[in-house]
């Protein structure tokens, strides 16, 4: 009875018995509206029972329904099942959530009766022990038990039914929890589905960590290429100098923004959008990269700049005709 579990079994019991609520009163507006049709009130209640068990069996389906169900048995039944998805992939796998839900509502139902009844009882039980009444029927007939010590066992018995009623929830709650762990555990078709969108997901960042290798790349590139034209140019030509440093710092900043946005992205941190977004989308040297497609020859495809050939600045050689700017940079 120490047992905290036990106690988190009976909220998820509990919280079934709250869902059959409108189901109930479903029945309870079927029943008599099949009156008419049917010759006996017990016919009426067996038809309007089976009616609410198939209101309960379809509603078992919705998707909400399956996001609540799955949330109740993680945090409730010590997560049997850590790699169940909230909402199965397959047809299977959403009818064995579907089941689970009607054990649910349905046991808790019951547990949920008795966890109402069983204080009503102890306090009936005590009372009659002085007044001698115990119950009275619908018929107006009345149970009756003798006054004084001659009853006093009747509280003792509605006690130890309590007591019995713990370890009765206990004990559904296991085998809720076994269901649980037989009904949502992941089956083969889940986990290969599972695993495929695992790999598209690591293919994606993959391919995006690569283009942005090549694109920030390619911009350190300019930078090296320009600073040492700069340099060589920074006492003999101040105005061409001056041209070259904004072009590095275009150069930069567009290398900075292009990182920040991908490493967004790569974080998930732009998992919302829809579609996601690509390096083909991207502003600069990022985006003309990936639509050109060509890796090995990046050198005529740079962001247009104050420049008019594509952001390096005019007076500046083209980084295709000066490979002794790069030995003159590491200089």
């Amino acid at each position: 009875m120490t047992n905290k579990a036990t106690y988190r079994r009976w909220v998820y019991l509990v919280l079934g018995g709250a869902i059959s609520v409108p189901y109930l009163l479903f029945s309870a507006v079927a029943v008599p509206s099949l009156l008419p049709f049917v010759t006996t009130l017990e016919r009426a209640t067996l038809v309007g029972g089976a009616l609410t068990l198939l209101v309960l069996a379809a509603t078992a389906f919705l998707p909400a329904v399956h996001v609540l169900e799955s949330t109740a048995i993680r945090e409730l039944l010590d997560d049997p099942v850590p790699d169940a998805p909230a909402q199965p992939h397959t047809r299977r796998g959403r009818l064995h959530a579907a089941t689970m839900f009607v054990l649910h509502v349905v046991a808790g139902f019951v547990v949920s009766f008795f966890s109402l009844l069983a204080p009503v009882a102890i306090g009936v039980s005590v009372s009659a022990v002085f007044t001698g009444h115990l119950i009275q029927t619908g018929e107006g007939d009345e149970v009756r038990v003798p006054t004084g010590w001659a009853s006093a066992w009747l509280p003792v018995v509605f006690v130890l039914a309590t007591v019995l009623l713990v370890y009765a929830v206990w004990a559904v709650g296991g085998l809720l929890r076994r269901a649980a762990a037989g009904l949502l555990g992941m089956s083969a078709a889940d986990r290969i589905a599972r695993l495929e969108r695992r790999t598209e997901q690591l293919a994606e960042r993959n391919r995006l960590a690569r283009e942005l290798h090549d694109s920030v790349g390619h911009a350190l590139s300019v930078v090296t290429v320009q600073a040492g034209a700069a340099r060589r140019t920074l006492r003999t030509d101040p105005d061409f100098t001056e041209r070259a440093l904004g072009a590095i710092e275009e150069s930069a900043r567009t290398a900075l923004d292009d990182l920040d946005h991908v490493l967004g992205l790569l974080r998930e941190e732009a998992a919302g959008r829809t579609p996601r977004p690509t390096l083909t989308e991207l502003p600069g040297p990022a985006g003309d990269d990936a639509a050109g497609g060509h890796r090995g020859d990046r050198r005529n495809r740079w962001r247009p700049g104050r420049g008019a050939r594509g952001g390096v600045p005019r007076g500046v050689p083209d980084p295709a005709g000066m490979p002794d700017q790069r030995g003159a940079a590491r200089r």
